[in-house]
Formats: C-alpha cells, structure tokens, sequence
C-alpha cells in the first residue's frame, strides 16, 4: 500500500499504522527504518513493548495509541515513550479558554446551566477533573431543586467549614477520608463518583436498578464501589472509558460531572411524574 499511494501522490508525512498488519516488530522496524516519510507508527497498547519503543524512537519515529479516553492512563503510557493519542473525548486542557466545553458535552451543559443545576462558581474549567468540594456544591443544588427544600442536616470536617461539604455529607452524599477529614481539594475519581450518585439518588428517593457492571476493567474496580458503579451502568447514568473500560481510578470531570447530574435529574423527574 506504501508503495502504491507514493505513485500516485507523494504526501511528506505519514501515519503509518500497525491496525491489521501480522508482521512482527522486527519486521516493521525494518520497513520503517529508511522511510523519513514515516512520521509516525500508531498501534494498540498490546502491539508494542519497551524494546520496540526503543527501536521505533532511534530512528525518529513517534509512537500513537488508541483509543483512550483516560488521562491517568495517558499519562502513564506518555511517560513510556509514546508521544499521541487517538481519543473520543479528551481534550488537551494547555491554552483552552476557560469557558471551553467538549463538543460531545456542549449540549447537556449548556441545558444544566439553564435549568439552574451549575451555580455560577462551576461554569469555568469544565474540561479540569473535578475536585471533591466542586462534586459537593453540584450534588447539594441538584438535591435542593428537587425537594425544593433546604438540607439542614450538617456533618462537621476539621479540615473544611464549607456548607456544601457539610451539607453533602449531612445527607449521606459523601464521607469523609479519616481522621476527621474530607480533603475538598482532592480530585474525585470515577468510582468515587459513581458512589457518591448513587448516595444522592437514594437520598432522592430514586429507585435504581442492581446490576453488576459489566466492564473489562471489572476486577480493577473497588469492593466499596461495585454495586454504585453497577447501579449508574444499568441507568446509563455513566458508561465506559471506550474499549470495553470503565478506568475506575481516572480523573472525572466538571463536565463528566454534570452531564451525569442531568442524566439523575432526568431520571428523578420522570419516576416523580410516573408516581
């Protein structure tokens, strides 16, 4: 196929990709080698090795994955040499506009925002991984539109007097991390998340159905957080990372955050209406 495009158009760079190809590293390597043209050999995780990165890298050329949609992972693979990434919603968060939303969460935002669920304090950074005190503040508003109610329950942290955080905490939404704290500032991760929507939709009163995830990464998945991670799957309240994943220990985001504060919302109001 190389030689074929090259007759008919001489393009200066190539992605050359490894998809559907049965030669072995070995042999890639030596396709490769003399060709500057060959910018860049993209593959799946499970094709490449340390020695093949070695090779691939001495002689100038990049490494790409697929497809991932996790930035702890990306991080860590990054740190291993490879240099890109296809991805289906990360977005790289260097010289974006504050206000910058991911295409696939413009809509869902955009509606939360009219709706009244993202206090005004939430409408920036929506690409950043969310942190534990921002998850509070977007459970307390979703929780007090829909009662119509103010929480009055408080639980007490000695590092924090944020009223989000005792609220939150008042009404069993989230724990704290021992000793008395709750680390506001702590980033949530995915599995964190999950269990912190279920709490909320069980202090809606919603009724949620059980059902064990079914994810690749299941085993990766914490005992603690196995059935809430099930429960917001069978709802379609939060899916999968792509490939099969649910990356229980990747960052979540503003943005991840309330679209799945919608999607609960949603499904509080329907069940209310059906009642």
């Amino acid at each position: 196929m190389y030689y074929t495009i090259n007759q008919i158009y001489h393009y200066p760079s190539i992605i050359y990709t490894l998809y559907a190809t049965t030669d072995t590293s070995e042999q890639v390597v030596e396709f490769v080698r003399d060709k500057p043209d060959i910018k860049v050999i993209t593959m799946p995780p499970e094709r490449n090795s340390p020695s093949f990165t070695a090779q691939l890298t001495a002689f100038g050329k990049l490494i790409y994955y697929h497809t991932f949609n996790d930035t702890v992972a990306i991080e860590a693979h990054r740190a291993s040499g490879i240099h890109g990434f296809y991805t289906d919603y990360v977005y790289p968060t260097v010289n974006l506009p504050p206000t910058h939303i991911s295409p696939w969460a413009v809509s869902d935002v955009h509606r939360a925002m009219e709706i009244g669920l993202v206090p005004s304090q939430l409408r920036i950074n929506f690409v950043q991984p969310i942190t534990r005190l921002e998850f509070c503040i977007l459970a307390v508003t979703l929780y007090e539109m829909m009662t119509g109610t103010e929480i009055d329950q408080r639980v007490v942290f000695a590092d924090t007097n944020d009223i989000y955080v005792e609220k939150a905490a008042g009404i069993g939404v989230v724990h704290g991390v021992g000793s008395g704290s709750f680390a506001a500032d702590g980033l949530l991760t995915r599995q964190q998340a999950a269990t912190m929507l279920a709490r909320l939709a069980e202090a809606l009163g919603g009724l949620l159905e059980h059902q064990q995830a079914e994810f690749d990464d299941y085993g990766n998945i914490a005992p603690w957080a196995l059935e809430a991670v099930g429960q917001m799957q069978a709802a379609g309240i939060m899916g999968g990372i792509g490939g099969g994943k649910f990356s229980p220990d990747g960052d979540y985001t503003k943005e991840q955050s309330i679209t799945t504060m919608l999607r609960l919302y949603d499904i509080i109001s329907l069940q209310s209406y059906i009642s």
